[in-house]
């Protein structure tokens, strides 16, 4: 899978080499690669770098999902060559992530980040921490 979300960002789960060499050729400058080392599915990080990307590991799981994480990501998204490739193996993450980033610089409502996220056809279970963090994050955000 992967997806442009708009003209700085794009999701997915593939990283075959081919999958990046078209990403290079459409202008993507930065692999942002949210996979943890227990998965076993990291991007290679020398393929990535050998065809000219900046590559960055920015491992997300259950465990570090806190208040933090995201303005960290957006931090390290914003001083970034783009546009930004967001890699996980299932793309769940990536979509996770490369949403809050687009609605965060778009002012999405909660409600059009949902629409947004159900035309990615990632499956998200209801009891999926990743939802609960995107519902927290929403909520902190309209409360300010």
């Amino acid at each position: 899978m992967l997806k442009q979300l708009d003209s700085s960002i794009a999701i997915g789960s593939d990283w075959e080499e081919n999958d990046l060499k078209n990403l290079w050729v459409q202008g993507y400058k930065t692999v942002i690669d949210l996979s943890t080392p227990p998965e076993g599915k990291q991007i290679d990080q020398a393929i990535v770098q050998g065809l000219g990307f900046t590559y960055i590991n920015f491992p997300v799981s259950a465990r570090n999902l806190d208040a933090q994480i995201f303005t960290d990501f957006k931090s390290l998204c914003q001083s970034s060559p783009a546009p930004v490739y967001i890699y996980c193996p299932n793309g769940l993450r990536s979509g996770v992530f490369g949403l809050m980033l687009l609605a965060d610089s778009k002012g999405f409502t909660e409600e059009q980040y949902l629409e947004e996220f159900a035309t990615l056809g990632i499956d998200q279970k209801p009891d999926c921490p990743l939802r609960s963090f995107s519902h927290q994050w929403f909520s902190c955000k309209t409360a300010q």
